[in-house]
Order: C-alpha cells, then structure tokens, then sequence
C-alpha cells in the first residue's frame, strides 16, 4: 500500500505567520490573567509581607501616607494595614495623646488595625517594620512638631533591637516597588524592583526562584544571634542604647519619656519552641531564655531615670499573647500591653 498525502489545494492561503503569532499571545495572556485571578482569589487578595514602604532620597525608609496593604499570617490568616496622612497606622487618636515608636510589633503585623495595642490604649502608632532604637528616635523627632503629643513610649524590642544595634534602617534596607529588601541584595533582586513584582502569581514565583525577596529573606547561618547566646556581652550596646534615648529626652524636657521593654515570644515558656522563630536555638543555650532577664536589667540600667514600662510580667508564661510560627504578638497580647500601658503610663 502505499503512503497517503495531504495535499494543499493551490487554492487554498496559508494561516499568516502574524495571526498565529497574535492567537499564541492572545493564548499566553489569557492563561497568565486566568492564573493572576486564581492567584488572587486563593490568597485573598492578601501576600506575607508588607507592601507600603517608601523612600525618598536620603531620608529615612518610611510607610507611605494614606496606603492600605492586604497582608497574609504564615498560619493563612489575612489582616489589613491602613495608614493616615501622616503615615501613620489607624486608627488616628482625636486630641492630644501619647505616641509611640517602634518595629513592627508597635505597628501591630498579624493584627488588624483595631487590634493593636495603640488603638486599644488611644495612642499614636509610628511603627514601622525594619526599626531599631535609632530610626524610633528619629521618628518621634520627626513627628512630635506635627502631632498634639503629651508623651513618647519607645519602645524596645529584644528580637530584633539588640541585632540592629546602633545602625540605621538605611544602612540595613532599601525600597523597591513598595517592598523592604535586605540592603546587600544585589542585581539578583531587580525582580523585586520591577512591577512584575505587584502580580499575586509571579510574587509566589519570585519567592521560590530569588534570594533577594521582601523583607524576611535575610541570611541564616544556623547559630543563636549573640544578643540570645550571650546577653551578657551585650551590656556595651544596652549602654550606648540607653544614652541614645537619654539624650533625646533631656532635648524634650516638656515631654515625658518612657522606655517600654518587650521581651522576645520565648519569655511564654517551653510551650513557645515549637511554634517561635526562635525556637530552634533554645536548646544550646546555656539557660533557658524565659528565665533570663539581662537584657531587660541592662536596658532598665542604661535609661535610668527615665520611667521604665516592663512588659515581661504580662507576658510570660503566655504562649497564647504571640502568634503561632512568628514571634509577633497576637490579639491577646496587644490587648494585655494596651491595659499594662493603660494602667502604668496613661
């Protein structure tokens, strides 16, 4: 038998090369829009990171002003952060009240805007992700001229402000397309950098396929941070910590300052490993880090004799006041700081 042929009625025109070329792209498009929207309808319309920073030439990162972000808990639950004009988080306290600098445990990530202890106690809420003691200071110096400000509660984070040290917000991120990065991320991060990066779908690729990702992707080498392994090799930066904050409030006579000290999720007890960012290095330490309090005394010594907020009473011992997988504090633990500040400061 032999072989068949299709043959082509001279009659008939060839499909042109750009109309194929205009149905594969019109094929890929649909495809990407049908995978965004599914993407989205997934995730909530909600990411794990934070996407309002902003810079503007030397000045130090902020959040942008009147910016929302849908934000994702590791543990699938999603949570909304608003700003005002004056880049600060919801709600604005009406009248004179208290402000209060810090990280993002002042700003309140995990939680909505209603929940943080700042709006729970009627305060000012400047906290902004990636501060440390230094960028609270110049924050509040920033803003106490524009604001109707009766006092300062700075707060002091043991997770990250004792690894920060004396070191600028600058000096360890940038912004990109509304995203915090690690400042040593190189070209390997331009993805971040581009509005490729606002698409739900490629986000989820970015992370998979980059090192330079927002904000949390930051280098782990496996060991204990020192301020943990060794809070007694720490009492030179609690110092010049403590004189950093001194000095800004004997430039404020007028103001009170108060120094709040939050101690790290691991200050809940064993019961916290698990689930603690921290966790997977309480085993080689030499004492368990809910029992120890060198940083607090360092830090109450340092300050001395500014007013001094101690929030370890109110939360240790109380796995339930942080989130479960992050060492942010949850609903009930912003409201157990709202009433200790309520009752110590207010």
């Amino acid at each position: 038998m032999g072989e068949s042929t299709t043959q082509v009625s001279p009659d008939e025109e060839p499909i042109p090369l750009w109309f194929r070329l205009g149905i594969a792209s019109a094929s890929l498009l649909i495809t990407g829009l049908m995978g965004e929207g599914v993407t989205r309808w997934l995730d909530g319309g909600a990411r794990p990171h934070l996407n309002i920073f902003v810079q503007q030439d030397d000045k130090p990162i902020t959040l942008a002003p009147n910016a929302e972000s849908q934000v994702r808990r590791l543990t699938g639950e999603t949570f909304q952060v608003t700003t005002n004009s004056s880049g600060l988080r919801h709600p604005t306290p009406s009248g004179e009240a208290w402000l209060v600098v810090g990280d993002s445990q002042v700003l309140g990530m995990g939680v909505a805007d209603t929940d943080t202890f700042s709006a729970k106690a009627g305060l000012y809420n400047a906290g902004v992700p990636g501060y440390g003691v230094i960028d609270a200071l110049e924050s509040a110096a920033t803003l106490i001229p524009s604001l109707d400000i009766s006092g300062v509660i700075v707060m002091v984070n043991q997770a990250n402000d004792w690894a920060e040290g004396l070191t600028t917000v600058n000096e360890r991120y940038r912004v990109a397309q509304g995203w915090l990065l690690q400042s040593s991320e190189g070209a390997v991060a331009g993805f971040w950098a581009s509005p490729l990066s606002r698409s739900h779908l490629l986000y989820y690729a970015g992370l998979l396929f980059t090192v330079g990702g927002p904000q949390a992707l930051s280098a782990d080498d496996g060991a204990p941070p020192e301020w943990l392994r060794d809070p007694n090799s720490q009492e030179s930066l609690s110092k010049a910590l403590g004189e950093q904050i001194k000095a800004f409030a004997d430039n404020r006579p007028n103001l009170t300052i108060v120094v709040g000290y939050l101690p790290v999720d691991l200050v809940a007890g064993p019961d916290r490993i698990p689930v603690s960012a921290f966790g997977k290095y309480a085993e080689n330490l030499d004492s368990p880090p809910w029992q120890d309090t060198t940083l607090r005394d360092q830090l109450q010594a340092a300050t001395a004799p500014l007013p001094f907020l101690d929030l370890t009473p109110i939360l240790e011992n109380k796995p339930e006041a942080f989130l479960d997988r992050d060492y942010h504090l949850s609903e009930d633990g912003h409201a157990r700081v709202a009433t200790a500040i309520s009752e110590q400061v207010l």
